[in-house]
């Protein structure tokens, strides 16, 4: 029997036949054979009192689903059937927080993989309207919106649409398979193309490299060849301001240039063209953020720490959930088609 961990980012797998120790590691996780067919996972925590560690307990089952129960300071997650023999008002797979310090409460999973909200509710369209970002702690919320209509082809009012993609090579790299692929064909700044190699616009034979969409993703993310082909296009489009490097070597980001004392600041326009002829015009707020005493402009797109090999590895491009404020996202699952249309969200 082997147990994977819901949504795990990395796929990692448990195989309980391989592991007949009663800890696994000194971080504090271990787990304990019950049965054959069932173990636990024991992660250390420390109790309210800090007389002791408490254990957190977390049963698992071949094909099996969580039930979050409170027994003092324990917390049990135990087994109870598998989804699809629950009544209909319980079907639904859920995961277990272990610790979080300043995160929310709790995390739906969009994406396509088996045990995410649109997979497990059977949605065959889902779609959301992100609020521009005020880096506060203000707590406010705008509409997300689920359709389980089946029947329907039809487009959104005045929404423009893009294929939705899939990795074609997911049988080696499953982690890949929950990602939404789009054909991201050209970036153009300030009307000029900027050169991005192919490789990270769509995937290559070994699955790495495209363009995935994701808005658990803060700032637009780039492999390192192609950000520095995108900063160096707006750093020679804005020659005439001052870059403040100090500002680019606290912040990460690059690249940054002074606006103070200028009355109308002029930056080259961002478009993104998909495959289907597909083309986003997008407002300067979504690509520059003003930091510090708001008199640097820096461009909201990061990159690998480290080059190589191992920073090839996954998508070149994540657009991340910055590139999307104040516009209606629409994720048509049963037309595998990705909608975009500018707005101004509530």
């Amino acid at each position: 029997m082997e147990a994977t961990l819901i949504e795990s980012h990395d796929q990692k797998k448990w195989n309980v036949m391989d592991r007949q120790s009663s800890l696994l590691n000194k971080a504090g996780i271990g787990y304990k054979p019950l049965n054959e067919t069932q173990y636990e996972i024991l992660l250390a925590l420390k109790s309210t009192n800090d007389t002791h560690s408490a254990w957190q307990s977390i049963k698992l089952k071949e094909n099996k689903a969580f039930e979050w129960k409170e027994r003092h300071h324990w917390r049990h997650c135990t087994l109870r059937d598998s989804p699809s023999s629950w009544p209909n008002s319980a079907k639904l797979l859920v995961g277990c927080s272990v610790f979080s310090s300043r995160q929310p409460a709790g995390i739906a999973g969009f994406g396509r993989g088996p045990s995410s909200l649109p997979s497990q509710i059977g949605l065959s369209k889902f779609s959301y309207c992100l609020l521009s970002h005020k880096f506060d702690d203000s707590a406010e919320s705008s509409s997300l919106v689920l359709d389980s209509e089946f029947d329907s082809d039809k487009k959104t009012t005045a929404l423009v649409y893009t294929p939705l993609l899939k990795n074609p090579k997911v049988e080696k790299k499953p982690a890949f398979s929950v990602y939404y692929y789009v054909g991201l064909r050209r970036i153009i700044v300030g009307g000029r193309r900027v050169k991005i190699p192919y490789k990270y616009l769509s995937p290559g034979n070994d699955g790495n490299g495209g363009t995935i969409i994701d808005s658990g993703t803060t700032f637009t993310f780039m492999s390192h060849e192609g950000y520095e082909a995108l900063s160096n296009e707006f750093i020679s489009q804005m020659k005439n301001y001052e870059r403040a490097e100090t500002v680019e070597d606290l912040s990460g980001l690059k690249p940054c240039f002074n606006v103070s004392g200028v009355m109308k600041v002029e930056f080259p326009e961002l478009k993104l063209h998909f495959k289907g002829g597909t083309e986003v015009l997008l407002p300067v707020e979504n690509y520059f953020a003003l930091v510090g005493d708001r008199e640097v402009a820096c461009l909201t797109v990061v990159t690998d720490v480290v080059e190589g090999a191992e920073a090839a590895k996954g998508p070149g491009i994540i657009l991340g959930n910055f590139l999307m404020q104040n516009f209606l996202v629409e994720y048509d699952l049963r037309n595998e088609r990705l909608g975009f249309r500018r707005d101004s969200c509530k």
